[in-house]
């Protein structure tokens, strides 16, 4: 195994005979490469202990919300499970998600959707995620994070610094999400990392292949020794990521995929060419 991984990272002129791999197997290579290259994501995934104050405009770009505007929100609270406001006819937009998901405070439910937009409307007796059509699914107040399960606008407009009680009341609820869903998180970024590596993969792949493979090689065979070929750059990579030292990553990595494909891809060529192998 030792002898194998030497080969793949240090002689690329050996990479060729992993034309013939079984797919499967180059597959779950490919996936080995992806966990190595999901390394640094997933440690500091797991170091996240919650946004703080200092990433303000962050969460405002974010999540479009702008948390000096708390005396435009309405005075509104969350209490044994129910939304009370003063004007319960009125419907307020309090921010985004990622321009995807617009909340809305309407407590009467009456809103209705004149964009192409998901809606997040907190209701008298539940929250509501709507689409355009306003077909919706219910969540409760005592289903959400603790956070957001009781709080009182107006009392946080009249504390000593509102709008930093405001951003901790928004940022409470966020950072319970992030911790319970951490899970999910990380294996989004897996899968993330898997699609960006196979699609630089397969650039290279048709690159080499219209200039050097389709004369000798399948494409397949190409794919093949791409992967494996790939190997030292991630490794390269995660060391540069470790460090954080991102300055030179990427050239560097596409210069030494480069020389690597081209040395395996070439090296059977080089072997019939070699008069030691004439008869």
């Amino acid at each position: 195994m030792t002898e194998k991984i030497g080969e793949i990272l240090f002689h690329p002129s050996t990479l060729i005979k992993y034309k013939d791999t079984h797919f499967f197997k180059v597959l779950l290579y490919l996936l080995i490469l992806t966990l190595l290259t999901s390394i640094v994501p997933i440690i500091e995934t797991l170091k996240f202990t919650g946004y703080t104050y200092a990433n303000k405009t962050m969460i405002e770009e974010i999540y479009s919300i702008d948390f000096s505007d708390i005396n435009n929100v309405p005075s509104c609270k969350v209490e044994n499970n129910k939304l009370y406001c003063v004007n319960t006819s009125e419907i307020h937009e309090l921010g985004s998600i990622y321009d995807m998901f617009t909340v809305v405070i309407d407590v009467e439910g009456k809103m209705k959707a004149n964009e192409n937009k998901f809606y997040i409307r907190l209701t008298e007796n539940n929250i509501k995620i709507s689409d355009k059509k306003m077909n919706y699914i219910i969540i409760g107040y005592d289903e959400l994070p603790t956070s957001w399960q009781s709080f009182d606008l107006e009392a946080i407009k009249k504390a000593q610094n509102p709008e930093e009680e405001y951003f901790n009341l928004v940022v409470g609820g966020i950072n319970e999400l992030k911790k319970d869903f951490i899970g999910y998180e990380i294996f989004t970024k897996i899968i993330v990392m898997f699609i960006l590596l196979l699609l630089e993969i397969l650039f290279y792949s048709i690159l080499f292949y219209l200039l050097i493979g389709r004369k000798m090689y399948k494409f397949k065979e190409v794919f093949k020794v791409s992967v494996f070929a790939y190997t030292l750059p991630v490794v390269i990579g995660l060391f540069f990521s470790l460090l954080n030292m991102q300055v030179l990553n990427s050239t560097l990595l596409a210069i030494i995929t480069i020389i690597y494909m081209h040395i395996a891809l070439m090296s059977n060529q080089i072997h019939k060419d070699d008069p030691e192998n004439k008869e």
